[in-house]
């Protein structure tokens, strides 16, 4: 029996943690791998990764509540419990006997040196741009990651490119399987999608074509720069009030929401953005527009784009993001240099202009979704790498 040991961040409803949740499911339906997962911190899917691989939880003691004790005792009793807790899961670990490491995203960085004590070998994901890396790495443990893994994969082109330049990793350590949606899965539901009832729910006026983008509300997902594109829009296109800018992702409290909050009113564009907070129903909202506007300032190979993809939605996005260019070239949509709101508004206003056109660009991001860049093929990559950590192994079921 082949034993992998998976480790993500957390599992939280983004991107990687998905792509994820992905991997182990076709592992499991396809292959006779058997598949752990480390969860550095919990989530909302947590539940959905427990329906397709065993879960282990690293002990947090944020979990403990104490209060009643004085802050000495506290701290003896929160170590002795911790110490307790993470023995007894590097013992549940080791009981385990895996065969190899799998580690998603730059993110779960800071646990290698703890799993050195199972003495096996790396894989390490990136889903990561420098921007992203910097932010969730401190540089020794990153250097431990790049130095541990045997085999770094590149979730693009331009990830590999980064690993390769930018940290001196040699170009037969990196290779690239672009991260994939499970495009049946997504067809399917999108099929059984009511308009009229996505609409009456995100108080999307039912006669305005939507201008849609997705992600997590932080800074280089370029919430702001959807904003001014929005107002760009409005200020140069006498297409204005046909018009709604969807952004799903957005908490609407806390500083994040006012900050977004006051931009809107700062640029004008009350009457046509709507902010949507984190939703299992993102899918359907796409599924709904008409084009989806990448305004990322860094984003891999962003998920939400194959989705929309998937759903025929033209794309368009900046030239220098990461991936968006790898994906759309001169066919899937339009690609825009140098973060340029007022320039992608233009070219938003020529494709709703220009329906078939619009339509064409569609059709071609959907045959890339399915074709090229689909589940079955780079899942085929991923299992073809894990072969090469069991030669004498025969691991497709037939």
């Amino acid at each position: 029996m082949k034993k992998i040991l998976f480790v993500s961040h957390d599992a939280n409803r983004a991107g990687a943690q998905l792509f994820l949740l992905n991997v182990l499911s076709f592992l499991k339906e396809n292959t006779s791998f058997k598949t752990t997962l480390l969860l550095l911190d919990d989530g909302v899917l947590e539940s959905e990764f427990a329906k397709v691989t065993k879960v282990y939880s690293l002990p947090k003691t944020t979990e403990i509540k104490l209060d009643f004790l004085p802050k000495k005792l506290k701290n003896i009793y929160v170590e002795k419990k911790l110490k307790k807790e993470i023995d007894t899961l590097k013992n549940d670990l080791l009981a385990e006997n895996f065969n190899l490491i799998y580690a998603n995203t730059v993110a779960t960085s800071p646990i290698f040196e703890f799993l050195n004590f199972l003495n096996k070998p790396y894989i390490s994901h990136f889903h990561e741009l420098p921007f992203s890396i910097n932010l969730y790495s401190k540089e020794n443990d990153l250097k431990v990651m790049l130095n541990s893994s045997q085999k770094l994969i590149g979730c693009s082109d331009a990830v590999s490119k980064n690993l390769i330049e930018n940290y001196t990793i040699s170009k037969e350590k990196v290779i690239t399987i672009h991260s994939f949606v499970n495009t049946e899965e997504i067809l399917k539901k999108v099929s059984k999608v009511n308009e009229h009832s996505i609409r009456q729910k995100f108080n999307i006026p039912k006669n305005k074509k939507i201008i849609v983008s997705c992600g997590n509300a932080e800074y280089r997902k370029g919430v702001d720069l959807f904003l001014e594109l929005a107002k760009n829009f409005k200020q140069n296109s006498n297409l204005a009030n046909e018009i709604v800018f969807v952004w799903v992702g957005l908490q609407k409290s806390g500083d994040l929401y006012e900050k977004y909050a006051e931009l809107i009113e700062i640029n004008q564009v009350q009457d046509i953005v709507i902010l949507i907070e984190p939703t299992p129903l993102a899918q359907e909202i796409i599924s709904i527009s008409t084009i989806f506007a990448l305004t990322s300032r860094e984003d891999p190979f962003p998920l939400v784009m194959l989705e929309a993809a998937t759903c025929k939605i033209p794309i368009i996005g900046f030239a220098e993001s990461g991936g968006c260019k790898e994906f759309v070239e001169d066919d899937a949509g339009i690609i825009i240099n140098g973060f340029d709101t007022e320039q992608m508004a233009i070219e938003i206003d020529f494709l709703l202009k220009n329906p078939e056109n619009m339509k064409n660009k569609g059709e071609v991001a959907f045959k890339k979704s399915t074709e090229i860049y689909n589940y079955t093929t780079s899942m085929n990559k991923i299992v073809k790498l894990l072969e090469q950590f069991f030669p004498n192994n025969e691991h497709q079921n037939n």
